[in-house]
């Protein structure tokens, strides 16, 4: 396997707005960079790009342009490029979608969208051309740093712990502790890393509006622990499905999202030590359409979902927040080995619950711009169009060691 990686800087200008918490929070400076990290990926027989963004979403038809921009510019099949975000609330309004037409934000928007595009073929060309020959290794770990947000008296009275912090830990509803890794160690090398994918569940809200500064939050914060201790590495740090995830201390300020990366970034290094070399380094993706009915409507909306299969890991994009239970779910039903989901990668159709879920209610399901059951078809999608790649090539696994009965 050949990997590159790179990364640009993508800081707004001052007074830019926020994104995240309204229309009313310009930026007043720069905590620490946001920027866009790019990897590059060749099997000998496909390749691919995947470009992790410090922003809180892209629409349907700017995905659809990077992609188009950044195939021409390196000569990648447009479908072989994924792209995310770590859905931050802390960096600039890229796209207008549902916000009020003021004519200087529309135009500042705009403006950075395209120093955005400018950067991102920038960031992926160097990533192509510094590709090196690397072999595969995976681990995993649960770290309990996140919490669902959604709390329910039998009732189904809805308390939104956010804005009830006296019940910070308190929720019963389900989290998904996992932290996800994927290393690209030069080949030939005992300690150095060309890569590193980390996904883990949370909403990068430790700062959240407690500050006016552009901050990557925890985020930002793993991806500096891990590199400082992996001299040359670059970490892209994904998000998985926290449609209803939070940090356990949410919009508690910079200390806490300090605190929040650097535990995570520590278990990531430590991981490192006894992470498993993975033997089957083929790429399999896909990019499969469907049409999702909306609302209270009708009416329906075409989206798609991105599978990003490297290995015997699938990092499957969605087109929303995707509820951590469906997240789950594809975690359990998928047919590769480990699958991680990342979050608002084709689409901004906002929350994507679970039927039941909006039974109960509650902020989610309350913002949800799609039907109850339409998020389902989210989760049997990306299950069964996995199944059809592992078909078409079937998975290699190392041996696994049989236990010898001894306890």
């Amino acid at each position: 396997m050949l990997c590159g990686a790179s990364r640009e800087t993508i800081n707004p200008e001052l007074g830019h707005l926020l994104a995240g918490y309204g229309p009313d929070y310009p930026n007043e400076g720069v905590h620490d960079d946001i920027s866009v990290t790019c990897l590059f990926f060749d099997d000998g027989d496909q390749k691919a790009l995947l470009l992790c963004y410090d922003l809180i979403m892209f629409t349907k038809d700017y995905i659809e342009l990077l992609r188009s921009r950044i195939g021409e510019a390196t000569g990648i099949d447009a479908d072989n490029i994924f792209s995310t975000v770590t859905h931050v609330h802390s960096g600039p309004v890229v796209c207008m979608r549902g916000k009020p037409g003021d004519d200087e934000v529309s135009q500042m928007a705009a403006t950075y969208r395209e120093m955005l595009l400018e950067k991102s073929i920038t960031v992926a060309k160097a990533a192509v051309e510094n590709a090196e020959e690397c072999e595969l290794y995976y681990n995993y770990a649960y770290v309990p740093e996140n919490m669902n947000r959604r709390y329910f008296l039998p009732n189904r009275q809805h308390l939104f712990i956010p804005l009830n912090k006296q019940l910070a830990g308190g929720s019963t509803e389900p989290a998904d502790e996992e932290l996800g890794i994927l290393a690209f160690r030069k080949k030939g090398t005992r300690n150095k890393y060309k890569a590193i994918i980390s996904n883990y569940t949370a909403h990068p809200l430790c700062v959240g509006n407690a500050s006016n500064l552009v901050t990557a939050d925890y985020q930002g914060v793993i991806r500096k622990t891990v590199e400082e201790t992996f001299t040359g590495a670059l970490v892209c740090s994904t998000l998985g499905a926290a449609g209803e995830l939070h940090p356990r201390k949410p919009e508690s300020g910079f200390a806490e999202a300090e605190r929040m990366g650097q535990r995570l970034g520590t278990v990531v290094v430590e991981r490192m030590y006894d992470s498993v070399l993975i033997e089957d380094e083929h790429l399999r993706l896909a990019r499969p359409e469907f049409e999702m009915r909306l609302k209270d409507s009708t009416d329906t909306v075409t989206t798609c979902v991105s599978l990003l299969g490297i290995g015997p890991l699938l990092f499957a994009g969605v087109p929303g927040e995707l509820s951590s239970i469906l997240g789950s779910h594809v975690k359990t039903s998928c047919g590769f080995l480990k699958s991680y989901i990342l979050q608002l990668s084709t689409d901004c159709l906002s929350y994507l619950s679970a039927r039941n879920q909006f039974y109960w209610g509650g902020y989610e399901p309350g913002s949800s711009r799609v039907a109850p059951g339409e998020a389902e078809k989210i989760a049997y999608t990306i299950i069964t169009e996995a199944e059809k790649l592992l078909e078409q090539k079937p998975m290699k696994l190392n041996e696994m060691a049989n236990w010898d009965g001894r306890h």
